[in-house]
């Protein structure tokens, strides 16, 4: 694109603009006419500024973040890059997770998603000794021709054909097939075909309800944190400035610095946004759900990240 631009996203700049299809002197005309950059760290809430350092170090430890808020051809995700941008400075400093290892991708295509940030995870070396983290703030949406099967949106995604996705079987299957000696997944995202504002992905219609299937853990030792039940909406939490789900995961973090049995984590998501959800604006239930491979089906609340 060689026409004029009024606006950019922060992440693209001169030196990267031709990877988007932007030519370099449009980006530069359009920084000097607008000189600023779109600021996504609007602190609102006390998670965003108390961030407890941890007392453990855990540099075997690998984590994939991804924020995904400016889509291309359906409605924007509020909160979520800010979500993500929050989630990794705890990983670093709650968790004690090394920065190197902290790896956070913005507004992410499917490209970017499949060809650079897993394959920054498959070059893990020994993964059986190591353990992993991915979390994902982003639109998921169900392919209601097949099944409703669910999927993550990246940003270049059209909501109408989400079958061009990622689905997460597929991502499950990947990640446990890398056989980390844990990998712990955690979604802000719904699949029933609605976003946080309950606007509808799939065909535009307005409080889609579909029950979508939420992915099959078949192999590794893989457990998902998920934001809502099948046929719920992952709403935004507008008071605190993230993601309901993420405003109350980042919460126990603060609260346990770092420390928290996986079951006392799925208890206290579970119980503090399905208490809160009702109170929002969009009146609407929302309740966490917790899934574990068949191999840690029975040791999964014991464990810590």
């Amino acid at each position: 694109f060689n026409g004029e631009i009024k606006r950019l996203p922060a992440y693209i700049t001169v030196a990267n603009c031709r990877e988007y299809g932007l030519s370099k002197e449009s980006v530069e005309k359009c920084a000097s006419v607008n000189n600023y950059a779109i600021d996504y760290d609007v602190v609102t809430s006390e998670v965003d500024t108390v961030i407890p350092a941890g007392q453990t170090n855990r540099n075997n430890t690998y984590a994939l973040i991804i924020g995904n808020q400016n889509y291309r051809f359906v409605s924007n995700v509020s909160y979520a890059i800010h979500d993500a941008r929050v989630f990794a400075e705890y990983c670093k400093q709650t968790l004690g997770i090394p920065a190197s290892q902290v790896w956070v991708c913005e507004d992410a295509t499917k490209q970017m998603i499949l060809e650079d940030e897993l394959e920054r995870v498959k070059n893990i070396r020994n993964p059986e000794n190591k353990r992993l983290i991915v979390y994902y703030a982003g639109h998921g949406v169900p392919d209601t021709k097949d099944k409703n099967k669910a999927y993550l949106l990246p940003t270049d995604v059209r909501g109408t054909h989400p079958a061009r996705g990622i689905s997460l079987d597929s991502l499950y299957n990947l990640l446990g097939a890398l056989h980390f000696d844990r990998t712990s997944v955690f979604l802000d995202a719904c699949f029933s075909g609605a976003d946080r504002n309950n606007e509808g992905l799939n065909d535009g219609l307005r409080a889609a309800v579909v029950v979508a299937e939420e992915g099959e853990l078949n192999d590794g030792n893989v457990i998902v944190f998920s934001a809502a039940k099948g046929n719920e909406t992952a709403q935004g939490y507008p008071e605190q400035g993230h993601g309901l789900f993420t405003y109350y995961l980042l919460k126990a973090l603060q609260n346990s610095k770092g420390e928290v049995l996986y079951g006392d984590l799925s208890t206290s998501l579970k119980q503090n946004v399905a208490k809160q959800a009702v109170q929002l604006k969009l009146r609407k239930e929302q309740t966490p759900t917790t899934n574990a491979s068949e191999s840690i089906s029975e040791s999964w609340k014991s464990m810590t990240f």
